[in-house]
């Protein structure tokens, strides 16, 4: 959980080269659902 939560913080506040966005979205998606 606590990794899932550092890699969703760095896509939203470090969007680029270092977090390509298809990963960010293959994480945040199934964050989402896991947090609410």
């Amino acid at each position: 959980m606590i990794a899932k939560i550092e890699l969703y913080e760095r896509c939203l506040f470090n969007p680029g080269p270092v977090v390509p966005n298809r990963f960010c979205i293959l994480i945040i998606a199934p964050s989402n659902d896991k947090i609410k």
